[in-house]
């Protein structure tokens, strides 16, 4: 009985585990060399991001004062702010398009380019972290990919709950059924449901926004899992 209670990983083994996985999740690659416009797009992108962002919490602090007090003012001025919140993240669209014009033109020219920069910065960035991971105790790696697995679920289904599956319902397609049932019936709605429908658009933008993040996750995952692979195929040959 000892024997089998040994052989599982306490919280130092577990502890050693997560402090991989979370420079597996954060670590960043080398930005290369861009040009002077590029960089001007993106800090650009960066400020109207924050002030997007701003907006919209000042719309959901506005929403819930203008129902608090039944105040007129304060729902028109919430209705101006999420007009002007709307406009922002559509401008935050326009941003990555501009960028993406080098991107696309040297698909064009060279389809496999990206994807081969993208395979060799992630395998060299990776490949230490995994071979730590390696050397870790089997049942600390599985138990923190476990736990790691359920967070990645629940951050996904929060984001649901909110504005729904855009990797099966698309961003744009959501828009536009979205422009099609509330420009008919919007002169027959009441105020407060017209100010509260604007942020509709705003929560899809930010599942978007997350759904980096989860192609993040879903890496860290893979590779645990390949970490626990792989040992299992050297111990079999080891024996």
């Amino acid at each position: 009985m000892d024997q089998r209670v040994d052989l599982f990983a306490d919280h130092q083994d577990i502890d050693v585990v997560k402090e991989i996985v979370k420079r597996l999740t954060i670590r960043k690659r080398s930005k290369r060399p861009q040009a002077t416009w590029i960089a001007h797009v993106e800090n650009a992108e960066k400020l109207v991001r924050t002030l997007a962002m701003t907006g919209l919490a000042v719309c959901v602090i506005l929403g819930l004062l203008s129902r608090t007090f039944d105040s007129y003012p304060l729902a028109e001025t919430m209705l101006v702010m999420s007009l002007l919140v709307i406009l922002l993240f559509l401008a935050m669209l326009i941003s990555p398009i501009v960028v993406s014009v080098p991107f696309f033109r040297t698909m064009y020219k060279n389809p496999f380019v990206s994807l081969l920069e993208n395979l060799d910065d992630a395998s060299s960035l990776d490949l230490p972290m995994v071979l730590e991971l390696m050397r870790c105790k089997r049942e600390a790696v599985e138990y923190v990919l476990t736990h790691y697995r359920h967070q990645r679920l629940a951050f996904e289904k929060r984001g649901m709950m909110l504005a729904g599956s855009l990797d099966k319902i698309g961003f744009f397609p959501t828009l536009v059924a979205f422009a099609m049932l509330m420009i008919p019936a919007w002169a027959h709605l009441d105020r407060r449901i017209q100010d509260f429908a604007l942020l509709v658009p705003v929560f899809h933008f930010i599942n978007l926004l997350s759904y980096g993040l989860n192609q993040e996750m879903d890496r860290v995952i893979s590779l645990l899992e390949y970490s626990i692979a792989a040992r299992d195929r050297i111990d079999k040959l080891l024996r």
